[in-house]
């Protein structure tokens, strides 16, 4: 479902600005598409990262689980603060 974004939204696109796009690690998100539109290329590495969409928690975990599982797969922690539905394995 697109998103209608008031005309005077100073970024539509939803891109980050160029000062968001400095340095830092990040984790692929496991889309190739997104990861072209996030800053440095991925979601970044110690930093809140908050999804704002229309009705909450539809595709939460399906967008996440790449990069969530890579993290935990190599040793790394993730701390969810008020998630809207508890998290799952994907089948």
């Amino acid at each position: 479902m697109p998103v209608n974004f008031p005309a005077t939204s100073p970024n539509p696109s939803g891109a980050a600005p160029t000062w968001a796009r400095q340095g830092g690690a990040v984790v692929s998100s496991g889309f190739a598409m997104l990861d072209a539109e996030l800053p440095g290329g991925g979601w970044p590495c110690n930093s809140l990262t908050e999804l704002l969409q229309p009705q909450p928690s539809l595709c939460e975990w399906r967008l996440f689980s790449p990069a969530l599982a890579t993290l935990v797969a190599s040793g790394g922690q993730i701390l969810l603060v008020g998630p809207p539905k508890r998290p799952h394995a994907l089948v």
